[in-house]
């Protein structure tokens, strides 16, 4: 605020200026705006920009939709005295191309009669899919993989050595339907 003593009848009137007060040099002139603090400011802004920029390079990498004709793994551990199902598998095209679908997946679970001991569906699309890698395989797989906690299973009467069957049906939503049954060990019912 400055004073000035040029108001009507005397009055004594305050007037406010908005201006930043200037640095001045050794000399009294005022000194340029410094760019330290725009660097301080962009330099950040732009890693972030970048960073942003990369991930969803590779989100949308992994979500690049194949038509799938078939499994190319089907992964399911665990049972009585192992514990939870674990269970993963993944998808391939016509020519033999790994990566991920939109679509159904329908779990069992059958005793030796047939009896459905376990049963689930679900909706997943591509971006349910994760990066699987292992020591045995020479290149990554993309994969779904889920878990079945062992007490949702009805205990039934396995074939013989204590298993039942599983069996993973996959419903595209391109169209393409396929399934895969394998045996597993399943919870004994109490005679």
């Amino acid at each position: 605020m400055k004073r000035d003593t040029t108001g009507v009848g005397g009055c004594v009137l305050w007037q406010m200026s908005h201006a930043q007060p200037l640095a001045l040099t050794a000399d009294g002139v005022p000194k340029k705006a410094s760019s330290v603090s725009l660097k301080y400011f962009v330099i950040p802004i732009m890693v972030v920009i970048i960073i942003a920029i990369i991930l969803l390079a590779i989100s949308l990498s992994l979500q690049v939709e194949i038509k799938p004709v078939g499994f190319k793994t089907v992964n399911i551990n665990g049972g009585p005295g192992i514990g939870d199902y674990d269970i993963f598998f993944s998808l391939v095209d016509a020519d033999q191309n790994n990566g991920p679908a939109n679509g159904y997946v329908y779990f069992n679970i059958m005793d030796s009669n047939k009896t459905m001991l376990y049963h689930s569906n679900s909706l997943i699309r591509s971006f349910n899919f994760f990066i699987y890698s292992n020591y045995t395989d020479t290149a990554p797989t993309v994969g779904y993989h889920w878990v079945v906690p062992l007490a949702n299973v009805t205990p039934g009467m396995p074939l013989s050595g204590g298993f039942g069957t599983a069996e993973i049906f996959f419903l595209a939503l391109s169209g393409n339907q396929f399934s895969k049954t394998v045996y597993i060990p399943i919870p004994v019912e109490n005679p």
